[in-house]
């Protein structure tokens, strides 16, 4: 936790939290613990490009983050599924 100081504000890459989860001892292993530590907290951004091309608003992203970690669901899969959507490579 943290102990009265300021928290850092952070903008993570999505690869750099993957690689976290999979390898928390690797080159970016700290990153997860020191966010769970509440050392920073991770900024979403809301990029002027991103915004123009597909009018995603601020709003629409806090939402969208909320609804995945209200209705969202771990699953282990049990087997290996192939699948392919394009048919000439397939």
């Amino acid at each position: 936790m943290t102990t009265g100081l300021a928290v850092m504000r952070a903008v993570v890459d999505t690869t750099i939290l993957i690689r976290a989860l999979i390898k928390p001892r690797g080159t970016v292993g700290h990153v997860l613990t020191r966010l769970a530590e509440g050392q920073y907290v991770i900024v979403k951004l809301v990029l002027p490009r991103i915004h123009a091309k597909y009018a995603i608003d601020a709003q629409t992203i806090e939402t969208t983050v909320a609804l995945l970690a209200l209705r969202g669901e771990l699953v282990h899969p049990t087997r290996t599924v192939k699948a392919c959507r394009a048919k000439t490579i397939c």
